[in-house]
């Protein structure tokens, strides 16, 4: 039996200075069927003092014993979500507050989908480096010529899906 609708999966790794706001960017979230785990991978700084700070039931904190790397921090994740639907959050992005609410309508309007993504802004010190206009355009323009891009920050997908075709990550 699943608990919450969505599970929010988040790797950390020497995210000190962002983890906050992107922990921050889901509890603001205006959808709040949610559940967030988080594991940390052995960070040298102090990210796990900054994510053993949030005292909520809906989030879930591990801290790995020893460094497994990206690819099997991403696996114990997916292993520990409990939801319908998985949304994927780097812990050095952040969300807009209507995020989650607007990829749940999204699935269950087009019901046989398996995901659906969202465009990124990118911004360094304090500016943004990647606005939505340049993003659509360098999309287009990915699609059209090269491959298509997605960013990790903006994936939700079906659990369902990814227990089905058990992706080897």
């Amino acid at each position: 039996m699943r608990g919450s609708k969505v599970s929010v999966i988040m790797a950390s790794y020497n995210h000190e200075k962002y983890v906050t706001r992107a922990i921050e960017s889901v509890l603001a979230q205006t959808y709040h069927d949610w559940e967030l785990i988080i594991i940390d991978d052995c960070s040298s700084d102090h990210s796990a003092e900054a994510i053993r700070q949030y005292q909520d039931d809906k989030v879930k904190f591990i801290q790995a014993k020893d460094n497994k790397g990206p690819i099997r921090t991403f696996n114990q994740l997916l292993e520990e979500a409990q939801g319908e639907y998985v949304a994927i959050l780097g812990s050095d992005d952040e969300w807009y507050p209507d995020k989650l609410k607007k990829q749940v309508e999204c699935m269950e309007s087009i019901p046989e989908a398996g995901a659906c993504f969202t465009q990124s802004l990118w911004m360094r010190t304090g500016k943004y480096i990647l606005t939505a206009k340049m993003w659509t355009l360098i999309s287009i323009y990915l699609t059209i010529v090269i491959v298509p891009r997605v960013d990790v920050c903006g994936i939700f997908m079906n659990m369902e899906i990814i227990s089905a075709i058990q992706v080897p990550w």
